[in-house]
C-alpha cells in the first residue's frame, strides 16, 4: 500500500467516525427532548383530567372513589405513579388525598381532603 493511500484511508475513516459520532449524539439529544416533552404533556393532560373529574369525590370526602378514578389511568403507557393533593390555595403545599400505589386510601390519609 502506498503512503498516499494510507493517509487518505486514515483521513476518510476519521472523518466517517467524526460524522457518524456527531449524528449519533445529535439524534440522541433530539430524541431525549421529544420524549421529555411528550411525557410532560401527558402528565399535564392527566392532571387536568383528574382535577376536572375529581371535584365531587373531594368535596364529599370520598377518597375510595378518587382512588378508583386514579387507578384507571395506570394502564396508560408511561404512567407508573399518580399522587393527588388538595391545595386550598396555589401557595399551599397541600395534603395527599390519594396515591396510585396505595391499596387502602382511607387508612393512609391523615385527614380528609377538601
Amino acid at each position: 500500500m502506498s503512503k498516499l493511500f494510507k493517509k487518505t484511508l486514515i483521513v476518510v475513516v476519521l472523518l466517517f467516525g467524526l460524522v457518524s459520532g456527531s449524528i449519533s449524539i445529535l439524534s440522541g439529544w433530539s430524541l431525549h427532548q421529544v420524549m421529555t416533552k411528550e411525557f410532560e404533556v401527558k402528565g399535564q393532560s392527566l392532571a387536568r383530567i383528574i382535577a376536572d373529574a375529581s371535584i365531587t369525590p373531594l368535596l364529599n370526602n370520598q377518597p375510595a372513589t378518587l382512588q378508583s378514578m386514579i387507578d384507571e389511568y395506570l394502564g396508560i403507557v408511561g404512567v407508573s405513579h399518580i399522587t393527588t393533593r388538595w391545595r386550598p390555595n396555589p401557595n399551599a403545599k397541600g395534603t395527599v388525598c390519594s396515591r396510585s400505589a396505595l391499596s387502602r386510601p382511607q387508612a393512609q390519609l391523615s385527614r380528609p381532603c377538601g
